[in-house]
């Protein structure tokens, strides 16, 4: 399941959204999808098993994207 930054962007059109996806054989890894142009990046790190994301955002943010 997707999150995004719920506190300011829920019933909002967002740009970026947050999830799992698969890595090679079955290992997870973090993607960031931009929704506008819909590139994506992406966080792997062998022996590493990241699950569901929660976004939290930075106190001072500034951007939707800002977070900890």
């Amino acid at each position: 399941m997707p999150t995004i930054n719920y506190k300011y962007y829920n019933s909002y059109r967002y740009q970026f959204a947050y999830g799992l996806s698969c890595h090679g054989n079955s290992e997870n890894a973090l993607i960031k999808v931009d929704m506008n142009d819909l590139t994506t990046r992406e966080w792997y790190q062998a022996n590493m098993y990241p699950q569901e994301g929660i976004f939290v955002p930075n106190l001072d943010s500034s951007t939707e994207d800002d977070l900890f």
